[in-house]
């Protein structure tokens, strides 16, 4: 079972980090400087998606900056309009502005207020960052591959932006690079400092999983409990390892917290809960589950493998 997060929660092409999950709020003050970071509760979206992060800032903010205000700025004598006059302070506007255009799914004044966010300042790794984001949602091939050349102009121009080395690794687990996905969250995820590392952790913890590497995912998925203890993908992850080590006991006590905070309701915590209540021999649970994933999941990639299983007696379920 793989978990990762992102923004849209009926991709079942994959289980992974929310993705979009978890973002990050990166409120702009009134004299136009990145204030700090505040973590945002992200939707759900273990069914497919890992966590990406946004800049966000209020709606009265973002009008005061974007001009509709009568304050001018006098430069070399002639009175222009304060985001005229500073480039940098233009384009994180505007880039606040694409990412709440993003949030809202409006896709077209997004892009729109990106492409401005460029115009004003072409070397801005916030602006590059957040036209990857717009591109990758609408996620046809050819903006797929643009994508990518915006998120690597962004990491060009700030090597240590690890809210782009993550949403970069969430595109690569998306492409099916997971070495390469492994790469940028390992960095992401080691920064201290980052509001949104809990998120990155969850991340690298489902791609070390799907590489093979159990106990990378452990120990990513045990740091981000830390960082952040009600953690949900952390949870579900550690319980889907200590099961695939036979340790019921322990599999099974992860899986209560994660029904006492009521998380159990999507394709892959119902089909772990089947797994569970299987190596438990708990038959009346199991067919419980099964019931609720086949009534309310019934073309999920979850159901599907349950499917394939239950007609081949004796193969081990994974």
């Amino acid at each position: 079972m793989i978990i990762v997060r992102q923004q849209q929660r009926q991709n079942q092409s994959l289980s992974y980090i929310d993705p979009v999950a978890n973002q990050v709020m990166d409120q702009v003050d009134q004299t136009g400087q990145q204030a700090d970071s505040y973590p945002m509760q992200p939707e759900r979206g273990r069914n497919g998606l890992l966590s990406v992060a946004l800049l966000s800032l209020p709606l009265s903010m973002m009008l005061g900056l974007a001009g509709c205000q009568t304050t001018t700025v006098q430069v070399d004598g002639i009175k222009r309009d304060p985001l005229v006059a500073d480039p940098i302070r233009a384009a994180q506007t505007r880039v606040a502005m694409a990412a709440e255009l993003l949030k809202q799914g409006k896709l077209d004044q997004a892009q729109q207020a990106a492409e401005r966010a460029l115009e004003a300042e072409p070397n801005f790794p916030e602006a590059n960052n957040i036209m990857a984001l717009i591109l990758q949602t609408e996620g046809s091939p050819r903006n797929l591959a643009k994508a990518e050349v915006y998120f690597r102009q962004a990491l060009a121009q700030r090597r240590d932006f690890p809210q782009a080395r993550n949403n970069y690794g969430v595109f690569l687990f998306q492409q099916q690079r997971y070495a390469e996905a492994m790469s940028q969250l390992e960095i992401a995820a080691t920064t201290l400092g980052y509001d949104n590392r809990g998120a990155a952790l969850e991340n690298l913890g489902q791609v070390a999983l799907r590489l093979g590497q159990t106990e990378r995912a452990t120990q990513a998925f045990t740091q981000a409990l830390r960082v952040n203890a009600n953690s949900v993908l952390a949870r579900q992850g550690m319980a889907d390892i200590l099961l695939r080590r036979n340790q019921v006991t322990q599999a099974a006590a992860l899986y209560a917290e994660l029904e006492a905070l009521q998380a159990t309701g999507t394709p892959d915590a119902l089909w772990l809960g089947i797994k569970l209540a299987r190596a438990q021999l708990n038959t009346r649970r199991q067919n419980e589950l099964i019931s609720r994933l086949r009534e309310q999941f019934p073309n999920s990639a979850e159901y599907q493998r349950y499917q394939q299983l239950a007609s081949r007696p004796g193969v081990p379920w994974d």
